[in-house]
């Protein structure tokens, strides 16, 4: 009992002893006396999209390191992933799975390629003799994808200093040689969009101007669509963008000149003018801003890329059922690509990846649709290495394409309307595309022309939208109307082709504009306020004398009106005069080019009647829908009209002839009375 009692004390005893050693030898405890601690980082720079079994697979390294440690480098492979959710998860480095081979080479032995080192995966060819310094791994079917662990290692603490995994896509030598191509289609979508290239005041915007300067994202993107050659993409260009190239800012015309090239041979889908959110805007009653929104995109881009556009997609956007319905009616869009979230959860749920196209069933009728495949959107869009991310977008490619490797099936590669295109991640992706035996690039268009759409038994797969509420429209119905009258008043007065009217309609079709930075209803209704200053700021100049008395001496006479233009331009205007005691024989309304400075206007008038009485003058845009200003005139007129004269002529002899019968009855009274 004693002995029991004792055991406490003891523990503690040791626990304290621990405790001082640990704190007496710190952080150098099991290491070598005199040594640093190792440190270090390995990155993926260059890997094989696929290899067959029997290669040397050559992986380019990035490694920084002392290089007085004694480092290694170390290359563990997993089994074979199973599943898309399996696969998954090994890209974070979880769940790797039991190991099926490695290998390992200290840092300094590994050759070295400028300023990367290669480390060899040597895998054993399986109709050749057993070799025990190669990696055997089972390879069923048509492909497998393995978790290759790739650490840079302590070796005498057995401590990985840094690893990452990528995947190795192996396929027998024959695949992809027979006569029945059922390999995986992939439709790739490029986004080319950035925020608005003006600024609420109309002026260039610096931000987008920076985009397109060397090293900005659309300058990247520049560069990737060099690489793009004889892989089929499909372009979504934003029309305001394109539209924006045309002006003389450093790197527009090398984007420009890269997006004509690649529409030359690889489908456009079209858009509208900016980027809106759909639903928003018809919930709000704009359908003549969406109208004009599809119009104007599609000319843009057919005019600007020199290429036929394809109306028929549409790319990922905001849906529901009116919006569909509106693409369609309004552009004949009958195709749509579609986010996963867009949807409400598929019943029956589908065990394997979704791969084909399913019919998408609204209350606006039904569409053909398919959604963009998640994994491999995000992992090309994904920080960190581009090696290695290009790498993992090819291997989820890959999965999909196993798991029914006899089906024909496709997927689509979707872009955030923001993307970066890294060109190295690029042109990795574009090269293992151009040449795998499991997958091959299409257009977005033969993707629903070539892959059957999806059943259950026998009928139409069907999907429909998930329940969602739009955000409120950017601009009111109220305030995109006032707007575009103002913009007509102008043209009206100016040109309908004058550069001022042009750049104040740009600002209109930017004030819907949404899902980008600098838009929204705080951008959009500065918009509007721009346009009716500057619109203000012309209309303004335009001035009648406020106070005038014209005098008429006769009946007949002119009426000079003034009208004076303070601005810049030749102003054409509308001068109508208003007076119940005048008469205008020529009109009372005259449309007049008036150039900077002062004009005089005569109308030609009769007077009805000799006195002191009003004029209104009034001054407008030609089309009647801006006053710019209405002013009252005093008319005294001494001119007697020929009713006057007439009705006073009148007035006399009827004054005459009583006179005459008056005096002559009286006469004949007093000779009557004299007689008598």
């Amino acid at each position: 009992m004693t002995a029991v009692g004792q055991h406490p004390v003891r523990i503690a005893g040791a626990l304290c002893a621990a405790a001082l050693l640990a704190v007496t030898l710190g952080p150098t405890a099991g290491a070598v006396p005199g040594r640093r601690a190792p440190s270090g980082s390995i990155a993926l720079r260059g890997q094989p999209a696929w290899s067959s079994p029997g290669d040397d697979v050559p992986l380019r390294l990035a490694v920084t390191a002392d290089p007085a440690l004694p480092l290694e480098v170390r290359a563990v492979v997993h089994r074979a992933v199973t599943s898309r959710i399996g696969f998954e998860r090994t890209v974070n480095g979880e769940r790797l799975g039991s190991v099926a081979g490695q290998t390992a080479a200290p840092l300094a032995a590994l050759p070295v390629v400028g300023s990367e080192r290669v480390l060899t995966l040597p895998l054993q060819d399986p109709d050749a003799s057993r070799d025990p310094g190669r990696i055997r791994l089972p390879l069923p079917g048509p492909g497998a994808v393995f978790p290759v662990e790739i650490q840079l290692r302590d070796p005498d603490s057995g401590k990985a200093v840094d690893r990452f995994v990528t995947p190795l896509v192996l396929v027998p030598r024959t695949a992809g040689t027979g006569g029945d191509d059922t390999r995986l289609r992939v439709g790739w979508l490029w986004n080319v969009a950035a925020r608005p290239s003006t600024t609420t005041l109309g002026a260039p915007s610096p931000a987008f101007a920076r985009e397109l300067a060397a090293g900005g994202r659309l300058a990247r993107i520049a560069a990737a669509l060099d690489l793009v050659d004889d892989v089929p993409v499909t372009l979504v260009p934003n029309p305001e963008t394109v539209d924006a190239l045309t002006n003389a800012v450093p790197g527009a015309t090398t984007l420009r000149d890269r997006l004509r090239d690649v529409a030359s041979r690889s489908p456009v889908v079209a858009g509208t003018y900016t980027t809106v959110n759909g639903p928003s805007l018809d919930r709000a009653g704009l359908t003549d801003a969406v109208a004009t929104q599809i119009a104007s995109g599609r000319g843009a881009l057919e005019q600007d890329l020199e290429a036929a556009i394809d109306h028929s997609v549409a790319a990922p956007q905001p849906l529901d059922a009116g919006w569909l319905g509106r693409l369609r009616d309004d552009g004949g869009t009958t195709r749509y690509v579609v986010e996963p979230d867009a949807l409400s959860p598929a019943a029956p749920a589908d065990q394997f990846t979704p791969a084909r196209p399913f019919r998408l069933d609204t209350e606006a009728g039904s569409f053909d649709a398919v959604q963009v495949d998640r994994t491999a959107s995000d992992l090309l869009v994904r920080g960190g290495s581009d090696a290695l991310r290009a790498q993992q977008v090819l291997a989820a490619l890959a999965v999909i394409a196993l798991e029914q490797p006899n089906r024909v099936r496709g997927v689509v590669i979707g872009t955030p309307l923001r993307w970066d295109a890294h060109p190295a991640r690029v042109g990795a992706v574009l090269a293992g595309l151009r040449d795998s035996p499991l997958v091959t690039p299409v257009s977005v268009g033969s993707l629903f022309d070539t892959v059957p759409a999806a059943s259950v038994d026998g009928h139409p797969y069907q999907r429909v939208l998930a329940t969602s509420t739009p955000a409120a429209a950017p601009v009111t119905e109220a305030q995109y109307l006032d707007a575009r009258r103002d913009i007509d008043a102008l043209a009206s007065m100016l040109d309908p082709g004058h550069p001022l009217v042009a750049k104040l309609r740009h600002q209109l079709l930017l004030t819907p504009a949404a899902r980008m930075p600098a838009t929204g209803p705080r951008v959009s209704q500065a918009r509007t306020r721009s346009i009716h200053r500057q619109v203000e700021a012309i209309t303004n100049g335009v001035h009648a004398p406020p106070s005038r008395t014209f005098r008429l001496t006769s009946r007949r006479a002119s009426v000079p009106v003034s009208v004076e233009n303070s601005t810049d331009y030749r102003l054409t205007v509308r001068v109508r005069l208003d007076s119940q005691k005048l008469e205008f024989p020529r009109g009372d309304v005259q449309t007049v080019t008036v150039p900077p400075g002062n004009r005089t206007i005569s109308f030609d008038v009769v007077a009805r009647a000799s006195g002191t009485f009003p004029v209104l003058a009034s001054v407008s845009s030609p089309n009647g829908r801006l006053d710019l200003q209405t002013v009252r005139y005093t008319v005294r007129s001494s001119a007697v009209s020929g009713v006057g004269i007439f009705l006073t002529a009148g007035a006399a002899l009827f004054l005459a002839g009583w006179w005459f019968v008056h005096w002559r009855r009286s006469r004949r009274t007093r000779t009557a009375a004299y007689v008598s």
